[in-house]
């Protein structure tokens, strides 16, 4: 079932939560609306599923106006943060409780409420109380009290929130799985980057109401459209760089930045050339940061020496923080690295792994 939200706004009083926002989900695609908390994703969520009027726009669903259609007749499955479960009832109850109010037959409810549990692993705990659940177990019969709907989409807000790390984790796998398995639309809300990119197969990025970018997790990472995705996307963050552009000789340029020039591609010199920009904010991901003596220096963009502030160690690589003419910024380097935090090393940037934003509206050249 294929989603679009047509040019929707949604105000509420002197907030703007939702600006001119156009999006087309496909049918079976999983997208995730991924920003800040305030971004306005919960609520181009809650709009899809009719909890929320937009103040303009339209909302249709399998080419289908829904935008004046209360909840019930949108055949879609909402997944809380807060599971939303009956504390009253056992977990086979909540399960069966949206297929009874629709007067299934009993043999079908039970056949149904029985093969989601099975599917979802928790055939064991019908009969116990939300209370007596994990989180995880909780979080898994809310998921089952919406597949048993068989609905045209599923639309899930931050549902992994409440979980521990490990949790979160498992239940990721146990949702991509399920989509595998069902093939229905998703909408799925998060702040988590990695819940993001490892579940999404495109992710539309908001901030403060406004469509960022929409793509594929591998283009979103790579090719940010403008700073603020570049630098919401992506643990460690990036490092930015602001200086002016600087034509050399043999018609190469470089981001004169003090004491940490970054010589630009022929590619990139003539593109910022060609776009007149007098000044660039240049972008390093922290695994292009590397040791210069692991690195030879004429494959660098750019090369300089940093004080060691900090090493993390996160067992299959090393985040360190270094500090550079007062500059902060982070390096990924592999586990064994020869590095402490104390010493003063030379590092390199790599050369074409620059990214190039326009300083005053933060786009990213070409």
């Amino acid at each position: 079932m294929s989603v679009r939200f047509d040019h929707v706004s949604k105000r509420f009083g002197d907030v703007e939560a939702l600006v001119d926002f156009t999006l087309d989900v496909a049918d079976g695609e999983f997208m995730v609306l991924l920003g800040p908390s305030g971004c306005g994703k919960t609520t181009a969520l809650r709009i899809l599923a009719g909890l929320e009027e937009p103040t303009a726009g339209a909302v249709t669903i399998a080419g289908r106006d829904v935008t004046d259609l209360p909840p019930r007749q949108r055949d879609v499955a909402m997944v809380f943060q807060n599971y939303a479960l009956y504390p009253h009832m056992s977990v086979y109850d909540n399960i069966a409780f949206g297929l009874r109010m629709r007067r299934i037959p009993r043999r079908e409810i039970d056949r149904t409420v029985r093969e989601a549990a099975a599917t979802l692993a928790i055939a064991d705990v019908l009969a116990r109380k939300p209370g007596a659940l994990s989180g995880g177990q909780r979080q898994r019969v809310a998921l089952a009290r919406a597949m048993v709907r068989r609905p045209r989409a599923f639309l899930m807000d931050e549902p992994l929130s409440n979980l521990d790390a490990k949790l979160r984790a498992q239940t990721r796998v146990e949702l991509i799985r399920l989509h595998r398995q069902l093939q229905t639309t998703v909408v799925y809300v998060t702040h988590d980057q990695v819940e993001a990119m490892t579940m999404g197969h495109r992710i539309a990025v908001l901030e403060r109401g406004r469509l960022q970018q929409v793509g594929e997790p591998r283009e979103i990472y790579e090719r940010p459209a403008n700073l603020f995705v570049a630098e919401f996307i992506g643990s460690p963050s990036m490092s930015f760089f602001r200086g002016p552009l600087r034509q050399t000789d043999g018609g190469g340029a470089v981001v004169d930045v003090p004491h940490l020039p970054f010589a630009l591609d022929p590619a990139q010199a003539a593109a910022a050339r060609g776009a007149g920009w007098a000044e660039v904010v240049v972008g390093v991901r922290p695994e292009h940061i590397v040791l210069a003596e692991d690195f030879g220096e004429r494959y660098a963009a750019a090369t300089f020496e940093a004080d060691i502030d900090v090493v993390e160690s996160l067992g299959n690589e090393l985040h360190v923080s270094l500090i550079s003419q007062g500059r902060g910024m982070v390096a990924r380097l592999p586990a064994g690295a020869p590095v402490a935090a104390g010493e003063a090393r030379r590092f390199a940037v790599a050369r074409g792994h620059l990214l190039l934003f326009e300083p005053e509206h933060g786009t990213r050249l070409g």
